[in-house]
């Protein structure tokens, strides 16, 4: 186990390192469901605390959503959003179902010109508003290191991928061989809700088999 602490000890390498990998993982979803507008990113809990207290690890986007946001003169929001703690529910709540993959949809609009929607991912104090079929889904699942619940990855997307991405997004963010849970097993000193405790407030407990 890592000893860099969240957000205390957290270092631009750690940001850049943690870029290079979601870029990994970006290129193996558009192998899978292609090249449409798309981002990606990695949510970290707090250091010693099994409350689930998000802090932003970093952000990236696909070549056709960077288009968008350079043709609107915005800056990288990873860079604006680095180690900022993230409030709302969709962390809590893909953490309390660790096994699933959380999916918001949102209806595409049917005049792509003119309709934007403003998506609090990118600046502290505000954001820039994207077309909304830009981003149309959103997948989150729990980030498993050991036997703790300690972030979460997470995708826009402007297609419904359906369950196309669920089985890869589970085995970037829970498979022990990830490239993205060995670093932050590596690195950091992780924190979040132990998967036990998860699971039983969930109502699933262990059967105890009695003594003959």
């Amino acid at each position: 186990m890592g000893a860099t602490r969240v957000p205390v000890d957290v270092t631009i390498e750690h940001f850049m390192a943690g870029k290079t990998i979601l870029q990994h993982v970006l290129h193996d979803i558009e192998l899978t469901i292609g090249y449409e507008p798309k981002w990606l990113t990695c949510r970290l809990n707090q250091s010693d605390t099994t409350e689930p207290t998000a802090f932003f690890l970093g952000w990236v986007e696909n070549a056709a959503l960077r288009k968008t946001r350079v043709a609107a003169n915005q800056p990288d929001p990873g860079l604006f959003r680095f180690m900022d703690p993230v409030h709302g529910s969709t962390y809590e709540n893909a953490l309390k179902k660790p096994t699933e993959v959380l999916k918001q949809n949102w209806q595409k609009p049917t005049d792509s010109t003119s309709s934007l929607a403003p998506l609090r991912l990118y600046q502290k104090d505000g954001h820039y508003g994207i077309r909304k079929n830009n981003e149309i889904s959103r997948l989150s699942v729990a980030i498993k290191v050991n036997n703790r619940y300690v972030g979460t990855l997470n995708t826009g997307l402007s297609v419904d991928p359906g369950k196309k991405l669920d089985d890869k997004m589970m085995q970037w963010a829970q498979s022990a061989n990830s490239e993205l849970v060995q670093y932050l097993r590596n690195e950091f000193a992780v924190g979040g809700p132990f998967a036990n405790a998860a699971l039983n407030a969930r109502g699933v407990t262990k059967k105890v088999r009695k003594s003959a």
